[in-house]
């Protein structure tokens, strides 16, 4: 979210929407609206879609008051996420706004237990606040805690209907790498490939135990084919005497 396009006038609007939030019902629609068109200024064409539904049905407190949480830390404003959240009496609610203003605060110990009661019967999740969760668990130095979350998740949300994008993909595998996990990177390198064959990152990662056996200083400069079919990676401009028959690799 662009904070450029983030003016006084739409903080009011938000502060006035979480001041109000537990009645929801009687909230100006005109507010909705205006929220809509800078979510559709933004390039968030389903979030702009949420916001004017509201201004004809007005949405719960709850879902309000979540979803302005979300707009809060997207914003970098963890403390007025904490407080609209908190705001009458939704403290104790456990939800996946309330893991991030955790991840936020630094508070692991307390954001462990609650992604564990959320996992055992998860709320639904949006995609962008599955990967935004995998990321501050990443960058708090806990790639395993990510993955203890993104790997259920992905199983709930596909029973859902909801299909892993390339995003997902690519926090998995990276997560996978930072625990050196390689066959299980590998297989998520390869899933992004499918999904976005122009992405060069995949395809430079999976030649990683060519560039590895040969010579850990030696780059891979020209990957000429890849053989979806048979795993088959065809590389080349490799000097001749590094090459030793090493030209093709199996994963």
């Amino acid at each position: 979210m662009s904070s450029q396009s983030f003016s006084f006038e739409l903080q009011t609007v938000l502060e006035e929407l979480g001041n109000n939030s537990h009645k929801s019902d009687q909230i100006d629609p005109e507010r909705f609206e205006r929220i809509a068109r800078w979510r559709r200024a933004c390039g968030d064409a389903d979030g702009a879609a949420t916001w004017q539904t509201w201004s004809l049905l007005p949405p719960e407190p709850k879902e309000l008051r979540r979803t302005l949480s979300q707009l809060w830390l997207q914003l970098g404003r963890t403390e007025r996420a904490a407080e609209v959240l908190n705001h009458e009496g939704g403290s104790s609610e456990d939800s996946w706004e309330r893991l991030s203003i955790l991840l936020k605060q630094g508070t692991f110990k307390e954001a462990s237990a609650l992604q564990l009661r959320l996992l055992k019967q998860p709320p639904a999740l949006d995609v962008q606040v599955l990967v935004a969760l995998g990321k501050a668990w990443k960058l708090a130095g806990r790639p395993q805690q990510a993955l203890d979350l993104l790997q259920p998740m992905l199983i709930v949300m596909q029973k859902r209907g909801v299909q892993p994008t390339a995003p997902v993909c690519n926090t998995v595998a990276a997560l996978h790498d930072e625990l050196n996990r390689r066959d299980e990177s590998e297989q998520w390198w390869m899933r992004i490939h499918r999904l976005q064959p122009q992405q060069t990152r995949p395809l430079i990662r999976l030649a990683r135990p060519v560039t590895h056996y040969v010579n850990t200083n030696i780059k891979i400069a020209f990957i000429t084919r890849w053989k979806l079919s048979s795993g088959t990676l065809i590389i080349s401009s490799l000097p001749t005497s590094k090459k030793r028959g090493w030209s093709a690799w199996e994963p």
